[in-house]
This record gives structure tokens, sequence and C-alpha cells, in this order.
């Protein structure tokens, strides 16, 4: 499970913003005292890996204007200058806005993440030639919010221009795998299985060669997904539990996602590990206090465990007022077939209905950004 006293990267980022806007107002004091609390945190960071380099270019530009701020000379000015492009202001606004976005998009606030990114990507022009690697990196994020709403043709669009870039950068495979990653994911949700899995496939074995030993957890995840949408269990089953076995893959505050898909395909197919994987997956959504997850998770308990028609509607209001419309389109669905399926034609078509309605409030999502 993940650690509770550790601090994620988008929470160092929330930090660094709150430090800011001390620095902003200011206030002397309090700013002292979020550069002290920052210094502590630091040390917290897990894993280190976590503390990436726009977080350490956005700390070395804070300390900077703090101490100016302070009336000191800070003796620094030659790397701030590189890492701003003679713009100060502009570069710490927008790694303001970025990291209100990253932690908008951690707390799966997609929306509100994409506002933020859209306020960040107005100041790139002028502290990116639109062809580097911090361009790339920005794309990537914004790719992968409008992933999460299905915004499928904005995210293909943004992550291929991430992928050119990085593809002809030296040092940055690893991130142009993660785009063919993310690329695959966005083929998968629009049903295009075969080229979702080319993708995965591909990455796989880029993965393996080079040795990105992070990667393939996620990839053997979204293996198992495709399979699962083609109906061969056994595959699977066989790519998610390959997923579940990695440490590493369980310690991330996604994970919960692998127990919950195990479940579901035992409950699909009246497995003997139902229960189990249930109970798995319900720990992981407790322990990471994720709200998602837990009402999905409850939803296989009303669904396939004890059904409920009641409780199924509870939660399905829950997912959507956390405004997750792709994924309650998804689960009543997946529901109305169930019914179906069991010989419940009256149910079955009430719940198509209410996936047909969830699916036409998927489009309005992006009005909120207008």
């Amino acid at each position: 499970m993940v650690t509770k006293n550790k601090i994620s990267s988008p929470e160092m980022g929330n930090l660094l913003n709150k430090w800011r806007e001390r620095i902003r107002s200011g206030n002397k004091l309090t700013s002292e005292e979020l550069k002290t609390k920052v210094t502590q945190v630091l040390s917290e960071l897990k894993p280190k890996s976590d503390f990436t380099t726009e977080l350490s270019n956005y700390y070395v530009l804070l300390d900077y204007c703090h101490a100016l701020m302070k009336g000191e000379t800070p003796d620094n000015k030659e790397v701030v200058d590189m890492i701003s492009k003679g713009d100060i202001n502009a570069t710490v606004d927008y790694y303001y806005y970025f990291f209100s976005g990253h932690y908008e998009f951690f707390k799966k606030q997609y929306v509100a993440a994409i506002a933020y990114y859209q306020k960040a990507e107005k100041l790139l022009s002028l502290i990116s030639t639109g062809e580097d690697t911090f361009f790339a990196e920005f794309c990537y994020e914004l790719a992968h919010a409008y992933y999460r709403i299905d915004q499928h043709l904005f995210s293909i669009s943004y992550t291929t221009m991430a992928r050119k870039i990085f593809l002809s950068t030296l040092n940055y495979q690893k991130e142009a795998v993660e785009c063919g990653i993310l690329l695959g994911a966005n083929m998968y949700d629009r049903g295009l299985n075969s080229k979702a899995k080319d993708y995965y496939i591909d990455a796989l074995e880029e993965a393996t060669k080079q040795g990105y030993i992070r990667l393939l957890s996620k990839i053997h995840h979204n293996l198992g997904l495709i399979y699962w949408k083609m109906e061969e269990y056994d595959k699977a089953e066989e790519f998610l539990m390959k997923a579940y076995n990695d440490k590493s893959h369980m310690a991330s505050p996604y994970s919960v996602n692998t127990p919950y898909m195990l479940a579901l395909i035992q409950y699909e197919n009246s497995g003997e590990k139902a229960d189990e994987w249930y109970d798995i997956a319900l720990k992981y959504a407790n322990d990471n206090n994720d709200d998602e997850y837990k009402i999905k998770v409850s939803l296989l308990y009303h669904v396939y465990q004890k059904f409920d028609v009641d409780k199924i509607n509870h939660d399905l209001i829950e997912l959507e007022r956390m405004n997750l419309w792709p994924d309650v389109y998804a689960i009543t669905k997946r529901i109305s077939k169930f019914l179906e399926d069991a010989g419940d034609i009256n149910s079955s078509f009430s719940f198509l209905k209410r996936a047909l309605a969830a699916k036409e409030q998927i489009p309005k999502i992006l009005e909120a950004l207008k």
C-alpha cells in the first residue's frame, strides 16, 4: 500500500505553490515558514525519483525569489537565467499553473486540471521553443488529462507531438515509451483493440530491452485490459497478475485498479476467487483513501455479490457527482448486459437508458472549460 506519511510529487508541487503565494504576498515571516516546511518535506518525498526536473527547477526559482523578497543578493542568478530563459516571472507563473493542474489531476478533478494546464500553455511560448523536451513534457501531461475525460482526439494530438520530440532526443526514450502507452490507452477506449495491442506490445518490447522496470507493470496491466475486452480471460488474468505481483506497482496510489479488474473478471465469469479479489480491491481502495474506487468496488458487491438496485443507484449518483461520466457510461452498460443475461429485460433496459444518458454527458465535460 501507499505509505501515508510520505508526500507525493503532486503534493510537493502544491506545497511549492503555497510557498509561491507567500512570496507574492511579501510576507517575509510566513514565506520563511513555508521554506522551512518545504526543506523538511523534501526529505520525505517518495520515491526520490518523484522530485522531477520540473519540481527542482521550480524550487530553485522560488528560492531565488524568496531571497530577493528578503533583500538578499542570490549567488545563483546564472542558473536561474538558464532555467527561466531570462523571464523569471513568466516561468514561475507557468510552474504555478502547471503544478496546480498536476495537483488537481492527482485529486481526480480532471476538468479543473485541464483549466490550469490551459493557463500554463499560454505562457509556454515565452519559455519554450515548441520543439524542446520542456514543451513535450507539458504536452504529455495535458494529453493525460484529456484522456481521463474521454477527449481522445485532443489526447492523441498532444501525445503525438510529445512522442515525436522524445523520440528525436537523446536520453528521452523512456518518455517516448510512456507516450506509446498513452496512445494505446486512447485506442483501447475508442474500441480499436488491435491498434491498442500493437502499441502495448511495442512498448513492452522497448521497456524490456531498455530495462524500464517501472513501466513493465503498467504495460502488463493495460495488456490485461485489452485481453479482457477481447474476451480472452485467461490471458487477461495472466497479465493482470504480472502487474499485481510487482510490489512497486502495487505501492502506487493507482494500484487499486489491478485487483479491481481481477475481481470484475472473476465475477463476470463466476470465478471461485471473485470474493477474494473483491476483498483485496476493497482493502486497497480504503488504504489509499480512493473515493472513486471505494464506489466502484461497492458497485461490484451490489451488482454481483448481493444485488441491490437502491445501493447501485446511490453509487452511480456519487460517480456522477464526481463528473466521471465515462465511467458511469461503461459501468451502467455493463450492468445492463448483466441483467439481460439474467433474464431481467426491464431492468436491463432501464440501465441501458441510463448508460446512453451518461454518454451524452461526456462531450459536455469540456463546456466547463469554455
